[in-house]
């Protein structure tokens, strides 16, 4: 999975909404790049701030 791939897939990933292999794919990849990382966290923080819900990961 790309850096591009990656960031299409950030709100399906923090709603749940992920397919299996999907979310396998976008697993692999973070815990490959960390600028990807940082900016999963990001988002998750921004989403926080601004009152939406998350589920649980």
């Amino acid at each position: 999975m790309s850096c591009i791939e990656c960031d299409c897939l950030v709100a399906g990933y923090l709603d749940c909404e992920l397919a299996e292999l999907e979310l396998a794919g976008f697993h692999r990849h973070l815990a490959a790049c960390a600028s990807c990382r940082s900016h999963v966290f990001a988002y998750r923080r921004v989403v926080i701030l601004l009152g939406e819900e998350l589920r649980d990961l």
